[in-house]
């Protein structure tokens, strides 16, 4: 029996990701478009989303208590997970290492919640 994977929701004609911390919402905008964040003080920031190839797709997102966030792509042909996070400062995505394969399913304080293949959640941080 194959395991049960995370619920994936469904907009704008590919999987749309939103993740909330204390001070911000984020939304990972369906098809590749955008990634918007809308501060606690009403700020919308945009930014662009990384780039997929064929057979990739967002399937994660989370945005920590100090304000990181990460995305997980999935490459469904090889089967592969791959996490990043936001550079704001550059408005890029960079791989980061959190220890686990599987996609992000939310935070808990700085930690990072990643859903993994023995259906459990392991709470990582990256390095």
């Amino acid at each position: 029996v194959a395991p049960l994977a995370p619920p994936r929701p469904m907009l704008n004609g590919g999987p749309s990701n939103l993740a909330a911390s204390s001070d911000r919402v984020g939304w990972y905008q369906g098809g590749g478009k955008s990634y918007f964040e809308i501060t606690s003080d009403n700020t919308v920031h945009t930014y662009p989303t990384l780039a997929l190839g064929p057979g990739e797709d967002i399937n994660g997102l989370a945005i920590t208590q100090n304000g990181a966030a990460f995305i997980s792509k999935i490459n469904s042909p090889k089967g592969t997970e791959q996490v990043y996070q936001l550079d704001r400062a550059h408005g890029t995505w960079q791989p980061v290492q959190l220890g686990s394969a599987g996609p992000v399913v939310g935070a808990n304080g700085d930690a990072v919640a990643v859903y993994n293949p023995r259906q459990t959640i392991r709470f990582l941080t990256a390095n």
